[in-house]
């Protein structure tokens, strides 16, 4: 029987109008997807041909100047020699009058002298210096610098002496001095305010914090310095760091440290503050001299002062690892590297290096303060590399208008504190005093190469290029004053050396207590 297939009209139009719908709906989506594009494709062009208005948000903002206010900062004054009065050490006798070079933009300087009653002398000069600008009535910040500069030759003290002219602050740290046999080390606490100031001294050492009697609630009358032997709150005690924090009135606090060997002088000091205890510290304006002689150290440590050293503390309660890279004017930098116990001070060594002009940076796994002593010989030329064959006993040119004992022979040389230093930006005003060949050292800690603008006297000088990571070093006028102009942040020192002399100076920062500030609101 053969099978017959039946064929339905009805459901063979019905396929066929299914197929019909299919496509006509493919050609329908086919078309739109053709008109889309050519939509977006003309939307694209046109974007291309016609600009479009800039839209950018930013966060509102107002630049908020203050009133400029008055400007006061303070030269230590005279350096002075213990007196031994009756059996009484306690009294202190100024070693004449040494040398002030300011230099002021947009202001005026007045000199005053400062109550000095530990150190009466009976001449203004020798006691502590305020340079006071007034506000101007334009709303520019004043600026003002100033330096002063003391070359001393006695029986008792002999060597060059110089320091900044800085601002009060009510938290300040010294690295430097010495305490132990035959060295002398006197802490100026000078308050130039209108209000006692009630000062607290702490100091660091090699074996950890001393709290001596008398090292609280001591009380510094209203524009006056006092003077604190720092044998009396820490005595023998061979690398000190001193913290000096007050309430009320504020401090400009210094050290000075002299040096008797076998009963020879040999050397003096002022040590300005240095940075706060950070993690990355920078020390410029190093000149190092004598440096293929050879020095002991014991595990690493120098122990004699006689050598120079990178003085190191931590504060904290945690040990720091410590690299110190030290930056020349040329060759490679030269690293060092340490763990500095907790609550401890240590001196490294600088390591093998040359003679010349160094730049130190100091980073730690842990807040640290640091400075650096150099050594300068009185029978080498720091800028010959050599031993001199001119007689030791010849001084130098004296410094100052009254220097003390100017025709005695220094019978020893002299050391320098080098102190940390924050960065400066913008205009800084550089005065120099007529110390022996002043030098500008500049440091770059950036990735790029400055530009740093020089003048003197509104004559612009030749600008000073500085790659990154680089130090330069520009020998500077003895009595000079200059403005210092950079874009970016670099650190500064000026550098005074001679044979048997020599001293250092940071730069630091120009006030900015009348400078604008950038308000947020919320």
């Amino acid at each position: 029987m053969r099978n017959t297939k039946m064929t339905n009209p009805k459901m063979s139009w019905q396929v066929t109008m299914t197929k019909r719908k299919s496509f006509l709906r493919y050609g329908l989506r086919s078309a739109a997807g053709l008109v889309g594009a050519a939509i977006a494709a003309g939307v694209v062009g046109f974007l291309c041909i016609v600009p479009l208005p800039n839209f950018t948000a930013t966060a509102r903002s107002q630049l908020v100047t203050p009133t400029p206010t008055d400007q006061r900062l303070i030269c230590p004054g005279s350096t002075v020699d213990v007196l031994a009065l009756n059996g009484d050490a306690t009294s202190f006798g100024a070693m004449g009058v040494p040398e002030y070079v300011t230099s002021e933009r947009g202001t005026s300087i007045t000199q005053t002298a400062l109550a000095a009653p530990d150190a009466s002398s009976g001449d203004s000069l020798t006691q502590p210096q305020q340079l006071f600008a007034p506000a101007p009535s334009t709303d520019t910040a004043p600026q003002i610098s100033g330096v002063q500069s003391q070359q001393v030759a006695t029986e008792s003290i002999s060597g060059l002496a110089t320091a900044p002219c800085g601002e009060a602050s009510t938290d300040a740290w010294l690295v430097g001095g010495s305490t132990q046999t035959g060295r002398t080390t006197l802490l100026f606490l000078t308050n130039p305010t209108e209000v006692a100031a009630n000062v607290t001294v702490t100091v660091l050492g090699e074996n950890g914090w001393i709290s001596g009697p008398g090292s609280s609630g001591i009380i510094v009358e209203p524009a006056t310095q006092r003077i604190i032997s720092l044998a009396a709150l820490a005595p023998n005690v061979g690398n000190p760091v001193v913290r000096v924090t007050s309430t009320g009135g504020q401090v400009v606090p210094t050290l000075q440290q002299s040096v008797i060997r076998t009963l020879l002088p040999d050397g003096v000091e002022l040590i300005a503050q240095g940075a706060n205890p950070n993690v990355r510290l920078v020390i410029p304006g190093i000149r190092l001299s004598g440096m293929s002689s050879e020095y002991s150290t014991e595990g690493g440590i120098v122990t004699i002062d006689s050598e120079p050293a990178i003085r190191i503390g931590v504060p904290g309660e945690e040990d720091a690892a410590v690299t110190v890279t030290a930056y020349g004017v040329s060759g490679k930098p030269v690293a060092v590297k340490s763990t500095v116990p907790a609550g401890r001070v240590v001196e490294l060594p600088f390591g093998r290096l040359d003679d010349g002009v160094y730049t130190l940076v100091v980073s730690a796994t842990h807040p640290v303060v640091a400075a650096a002593r150099t050594i300068n010989y009185a029978n080498i030329d720091p800028f010959t590399d050599a031993p001199s064959t001119a007689d030791p006993a010849a001084p130098e040119q004296a410094v100052g208008p009254d220097s003390v004992g100017s025709l005695a022979p220094l019978t020893g040389g002299d050391f320098t504190w080098n102190v940390s230093t924050l960065p400066i930006m913008g205009e800084t005003l550089v005065s120099v005093s007529t110390g022996p060949r002043p030098t500008l050292t500049l440091f770059n800690s950036g990735k790029s190469d400055v530009t740093v603008r020089l003048s003197e006297a509104d004559t612009s000088l030749p600008d000073v290029t500085i790659p990154a990571f680089g130090v330069r070093a520009v020998p500077l006028t003895p009595g000079a004053r200059y403005a210092l102009l950079s874009e970016f942040a670099v650190y500064a020192a000026v550098n005074y050396a001679g044979q048997g002399l020599g001293a250092s100076v940071p730069l630091a920062p120009a006030s900015q207590l009348a400078s604008g500030i950038m308000v947020f609101p919320r």
